[in-house]
């Protein structure tokens, strides 16, 4: 699910984590502050924009009424 909800956003990092490979990782962003913060923010506005629980109410409401417009015959 995570590699799904950060493919390519450049919001995080999905791999096959080793301590050596997450350590080298941060290591990374220690050293990129610019990139750091850059990335800090894709995080919540992908967050914000898909993940909140009033964008995923809405999708799910959207879900609801087209299954009730179908059952009734009329458009979605």
């Amino acid at each position: 699910p995570m590699e799904e909800v950060l493919a390519g956003t450049d919001a995080g990092y999905v791999e096959a984590w080793t301590a050596a490979s997450l350590v080298d990782r941060l290591m990374e962003l220690h050293r990129e502050p610019d990139r750091r913060r850059a990335m800090s923010a894709r995080g919540r506005r992908l967050i914000e924009t898909t993940y909140a629980w009033r964008r995923v109410a809405e999708r799910v409401e959207a879900v609801i009424r087209g299954a009730i417009a179908r059952r009734r015959g009329g458009a979605a």
